[in-house]
């Protein structure tokens, strides 16, 4: 909490690292209320703690009033498929997320859905800044039909990528295997 406190009037952090910190849904939602005021951090990582589906949905609607995260990590921490789609009402808003990591969660094919947004979103932002990469309906159309959570398992499995990638370069990996199989 003294944390998210400092983040509220931060002018020079721009990454935070708060892995295996035992951030709970309380201090997710904490942090989600000084990313509402706070457009110096681009990057946080929560990977390992306990935020849950509450801490993240806290965490997607801050979002929405966030102009300068561009990364956000939340990569194992008990994140079910109603906080995936309550993410997307904040991402609706935002401009700058690049790159969301939601592996590692408890989003299983009834989330398929919202992660299919959340993916769609974060494309569209990574094009709004001028990022090459792009996920469109040329990708083979199995990886289309996967949620996103299931990707970078699915591509682990296969040998392609550490488990620990996030979303956004397993998209750029799955693009470039399908143009390398003539996809």
């Amino acid at each position: 909490v003294a944390i998210a406190a400092a983040l509220c009037h931060n002018t020079t952090l721009v990454q935070l690292y708060l892995d295996g910190s035992d951030v709970s849904s309380e201090g997710a939602a904490a942090l989600a209320s000084a990313l509402r005021q706070n457009g110096t951090l681009k990057y946080m990582s929560l990977r390992n703690n306990r935020i849950g589906s509450e801490g993240a949905a806290a965490l997607g609607e801050a979002l929405g009033h966030n102009s300068g995260l561009t990364v956000l990590d939340l990569w194992g921490n008990n994140i079910g498929n109603a906080a995936a789609a309550a993410m997307t009402n904040g991402l609706r808003a935002n401009t700058t997320l690049i790159d969301l990591n939601l592996a590692g969660n408890d989003i299983d094919d009834d989330g398929g859905a919202a992660s299919y947004e959340i993916r769609e979103l974060v494309s569209i932002n990574m094009e709004a800044q001028g990022l090459a990469f792009t996920v469109k309906k040329s990708v083979s159309p199995i990886m289309n039909a996967l949620p996103v959570a299931a990707m970078p398992n699915l591509l682990a499995r296969v040998g392609k990528l550490p488990a620990r990638y996030s979303l956004t370069t397993t998209f750029r990996i799955v693009k470039e295997l399908s143009l390398s199989m003539g996809r």
